[in-house]
């Protein structure tokens, strides 16, 4: 929802009626606003994804522009890379970034576009320099997704630069795969559906409606978001409503959190969330109280474990 520096100084929101962002330092004051609608040089058309990298700049995808911009938040300077079209489209709205790469999830246009039943077969992450060039994949989508009755069976990741680890799972998935790093390769693979993750039953195909779609959508869980914290694993739970799809309030989900051990992936039970996650970072949860721009609010919480 919005992205945290890793030293907790600088905040960046994306305002989509303006196509800026905004720059905040940690109690929410405003320090710099960035770029613009436009396709001229560092303007932005569609924000996919966002993130901060190791030396604090911006790295923003333009899906639109199908470019990479990187904003230097200390001089004011910014680069711009087309990026290299492959047989892989970006697929979901994370990006992370450290040491000159940046981690995108993708699919493989000839699955999931045209065989969509297929989808599981794909790579998992994209891994490109600066420069929009692609230089490696990471991992596989989670052979589960294909006994999915619904479509949306796009990536979530995180990536945990100082255990040199990436998690991932899905959107209609609660297992985990956990990839090095370095090797790439799967070094675990575990999940356990807690008592609200509820999955659907009968097919979910994309061409119905958008009334067939929510009415068969109602009471179903999805995976929205994994973090990982010192001691703990983190997945953020979405639950749809019947009242969100009526108001299109966030806030207007259940939200919980699968919480597992970071050493032995043991899952450690199910916790209710009162807001819908802005980020975790920290070991500290960023929860989005109110998301009206007029009386814009985040609140600070904690994970305690009960004695």
């Amino acid at each position: 929802m919005f992205a945290i520096s890793r030293d907790n100084r600088m905040f960046a929101f994306y305002d989509k009626i303006f196509k800026h962002f905004l720059i905040t330092d940690s109690f929410g004051n405003i320090q710099q606003i960035v770029s613009r609608e436009g396709k001229g040089p560092g303007e932005l058309l569609k924000v996919l994804a966002f993130q901060f990298d190791d030396e604090g700049r911006l790295v923003v995808f333009d899906d639109r522009q199908y470019m990479l911009k990187i904003f230097d938040l200390g001089d004011g300077s910014f680069k711009e890379h087309i990026v290299e079209h492959t047989e892989y489209y970006f697929s979901n709205r994370y990006l992370y970034s450290n040491n000159g790469l940046i981690y995108l999830p993708v699919n493989d246009v000839r699955y999931g576009a045209i065989y969509p039943e297929k989808a599981w077969k794909s790579n998992l992450i994209g891994v490109y320099d600066y420069n929009g060039l692609l230089k490696n994949t990471i991992g596989k989508y989670d052979p589960f997704v294909r006994e999915s009755n619904d479509y949306l069976n796009f990536p979530v990741f995180n990536i945990d630069f100082e255990r040199e680890r990436l998690y991932a799972t899905h959107h209609p998935e609660y297992r985990i795969q956990v990839f090095d790093l370095n090797t790439h390769n799967r070094v675990a693979w575990f999940g356990r559906k807690t008592d609200n993750f509820n999955r659907s039953e009968e097919r979910i195909p994309p061409f119905l409606s958008r009334e067939e779609i929510m009415e068969r959508s109602i009471g179903l869980s999805y995976s929205t978001g994994i973090y990982s914290m010192s001691e703990y694993l983190i997945v953020h739970i979405e639950k749809l409503t019947e009242r969100y799809f009526q108001t299109q309030n966030h806030n207007d989900k259940n939200h919980f959190i699968a919480v597992y051990d970071h050493e032995t992936f043991i899952c450690l039970g199910e916790v209710e969330l009162p807001y819908i996650i802005g980020n975790v970072n920290d070991d500290t949860f960023y929860l989005i109280e109110d998301d009206n721009p007029d009386n814009y609010s985040i609140g600070i919480y904690k994970l305690y474990e009960n004695h």
